[in-house]
């Protein structure tokens, strides 16, 4: 049975956030017209004398002073404390606390595995290999968040490159870009709006890195959304914690493999394969020999693959005369095991808790096939390279 297969991961979700603002109103003031008293002049009849004159008044006008029009902000708007009211652990790789008001609709149960098939291929974005960890919606609508992680990594130095990558994929215009700090990692956060089928959308995107692991989140809210849903997601995000060590060491991996045609067994294809990590390519002179990008770096797998001339023990023995004796530093310990039903065997350079290099050979009665396997310093990744071996196409498995 075959334990793997490529995996096409469904692409991320969205959700946001950001602040807006109220309308400025005027309002005019009220002005009273000034009353004047006329002039009074009476010529008396018989005597000369100048007119006596009264001094016009005039009345003041009263104003009223208008009400203060200055917009209140949003941002200083009194907002409800957030609650959280529920913690979901998404397969032990991360937990996230729910607040208040919001209804899960999907976490993952186990982390999904991105094999390369093409050795030494370089990251570029692709919404296939975004792995949805939980969807969230308030429950009045109109909001969504995500939490998600690239399957793809080990291939990016930052959280900073991925997250434009991201935003890019995604269409986001952005309107702010800061540096974020929560579940344990740093990158970047995003304010902006996108363009959906519904229409557009106000975005809050950010991505951290914990390790050589990405995680982001995507919030959008349909409407210009208040503080109190900023908080929120500020709430839920401040509550993730990760732990990179529950993702197992080849859950992003390099499928490694070695092909006999058809026309070589004079029947059925033979196909034996051991996974690597990510960061590893094929050697420039060998296409059967697999080791780590970084010159600085030491460990390979190399293949071996004949058609079976005699018993399975007999061509162990052969090879191993020929250059496994040699190759291992100690004389091994042989484990006789099985790999999807083909008889095999693995020769572990000392005890197979503590080795760093390993030889597997396995057959299916037509192909004799095995790997030289070597991680120096590394014991955990030789096991789980080692357990990884597979036979997928063969006169057994057909």
């Amino acid at each position: 049975m075959i334990r793997r297969s490529l995996i096409a991961i469904v692409p991320v979700a969205v959700l946001a956030a950001a602040c807006g603002g109220g309308d400025d109103t005027a309002d005019t003031a009220d002005a009273t017209t000034p009353s004047t008293t006329a002039v009074d002049t009476t010529v008396p009849a018989t005597t000369p004398t100048p007119p006596a004159t009264t001094v016009p008044t005039t009345t003041p006008p009263t104003t009223t002073v208008p009400p203060s029009t200055s917009p209140t902000s949003v941002l200083e708007a009194p907002f409800d404390d957030v609650e959280l009211v529920d913690t979901v652990d998404l397969a032990g790789f991360a937990t996230i606390g729910i607040a208040d008001g919001w209804v899960v609709r999907e976490q993952v149960e186990e982390l999904s595995t991105w094999y390369e098939d093409v050795p030494g291929l370089d990251w570029e974005p692709d919404p296939s290999s975004i792995e949805t960890l939980l969807t969230a919606e308030r429950d009045d609508g109109g909001q969504t968040f995500v939490l998600f992680r690239e399957s793809r990594y080990g291939l990016l130095d930052d959280a900073f490159a991925w997250d434009g990558a991201v935003g890019d994929l995604l269409g986001i215009s952005s309107n702010i870009d800061v540096t974020t700090e929560w579940g344990g990692g740093r990158g970047e956060s995003t304010r902006g709006a996108m363009v959906t089928d519904d229409g557009t959308v106000f975005v809050r995107h950010e991505s951290i890195a914990v390790g050589d692991q990405l995680v982001g989140a995507l919030a959008t809210s349909s409407e210009q959304p208040s503080e109190q849903l900023d908080a929120e997601i500020t709430a839920m995000l401040e509550s993730v914690t990760i732990d990179s060590d529950a993702v197992p060491l080849l859950n992003h991996t390099l499928n490694t493999k070695v092909t006999v045609s058809p026309e070589n067994t004079g029947g059925t294809p033979f196909e034996y394969s051991v996974l690597a990590p990510p960061q590893w390519i094929t050697d420039s002179e060998n296409s059967l020999v697999f080791r780590p990008r970084d010159p600085e770096q030491d460990g390979y797998v190399e293949y071996i693959a004949e058609l079976l001339d005699g018993s399975f023990a007999d061509a162990v023995q052969a090879q191993m005369d020929a250059f496994g004796t040699g190759w291992l530093d100690v004389a091994p310990v042989v484990e006789e095991t099985e790999i999807d039903g083909h008889t095999a065997v693995v020769m572990w350079e000392g005890p197979s808790e503590e080795a760093t290099a390993a030889i597997v050979f396995v057959t299916d009665g037509v192909v004799f096939a095995g790997s030289y396997v070597w991680t120096p310093g590394n014991p955990e990744l030789l096991h789980a390279m080692v357990d990884s071996a597979i036979v997928p196409e063969s006169a057994i498995t057909g």
